[in-house]
């Protein structure tokens, strides 16, 4: 929960200077929770964070939020390992915007990923998994 209390404090920071500045949109970084998208990582555990995440959520209403997973969020991938992971890490940063209240107005950026030398190939095992993905 340190690292929560930490990132959260900054996070309000940020978002005042970034409306102060004119800033239209931020973007928030993945590792808002570390680890939140590992297998290891207890479920359980996001319900304790929600009730401090609420309290950013009423300073969301001012600024459109993105996200953007890292690069090895990849859903095209030929290893259903990697796919799998993606799912999870994409199933975190759909949580964490839904719980700040962030509305349709708030976006996380998926790229398709590496065409490992197939592109048609890459393109139809994006299709199989894009379904389960909100708003695809």
């Amino acid at each position: 929960m340190e690292t929560l209390d930490a990132n959260t404090r900054d996070f309000i920071a940020l978002l005042e200077l970034s409306s102060k500045l004119g800033c239209g949109i931020f973007r928030l970084g993945s590792n808002f929770i570390p680890f939140a998208s590992h297998r290891e990582f207890k479920r359980d555990w996001f319900k304790s964070a929600e009730e401090k995440l609420i309290e950013v959520a009423k300073i969301l209403k001012k600024l459109p939020i993105t996200m953007h997973p890292g690069q090895f969020v990849v859903l095209s991938s030929p290893k259903k390992d990697v796919v799998s992971n993606s799912l999870r890490e994409l199933e975190y940063h759909f949580w964490l915007l839904d719980v700040l209240g962030v509305g349709k107005e708030g976006v996380v950026v998926v790229h398709i990923g590496g065409i490992f030398e197939w592109k048609r190939e890459s393109l139809k095992r994006f299709k199989r998994v894009s379904w389960i993905i909100p708003g695809s």
